[in-house]
């Protein structure tokens, strides 16, 4: 004996949390940002592995700039000012840090990795030094850094 069934069945809701990130990892990457933490971080990114250490925005802009400066002899005024811009903006935020201007946790959007490796379909992943990301575009994170040789 078979049974229809007329009503529907109701859906989990979960419309606008997909463009939202993990509260977990944004909480950590405020960590890192308010106390100047350093965590090992794997994260996954649109199928692929984003592996390196989290670090703070500030420090984030302060090694940006350093890895700016050297373009300084090719180029000579577009290299020396992107990194003096950099300078400015990471010596910005430390002093907020200083003056205790936290940020708040929700405002908190991008994370920052230093020595990143990229693992996707090759057995070897690709080392990109630098990273920085959109916290919403996060799928999945853990802690550790990802040993791929």
């Amino acid at each position: 004996m078979e049974e229809e069934f007329d009503e529907e069945v109701p859906m989990l809701q979960v419309e606008g949390l997909s463009d939202r990130p993990d509260y977990y990892l944004r909480l950590l990457t405020y960590l890192s940002n308010s106390t100047s933490s350093e965590f090992g971080l794997t994260l996954l990114i649109g199928g692929r592995l984003v592996t390196g250490t989290l670090i703070p925005m500030q420090m984030y802009l302060s090694e940006l700039a350093n890895s700016i400066a050297p373009a300084e002899a090719v180029q000579e005024n577009a290299g020396s000012s992107l990194a003096d811009y950099f300078r400015e903006v990471s010596k910005s935020i430390q002093a907020q840090a200083v003056d205790n201007e936290t940020y708040e946790v929700e405002s908190t959007a991008h994370i920052h990795l230093r020595d990143a490796v990229v693992f996707s379909t090759q057995p070897r992943g690709i080392n990109i030094g630098l990273w920085r990301g959109r916290l919403a575009s996060v799928e999945g994170w853990t802690l550790g850094v990802l040993n791929g040789s």
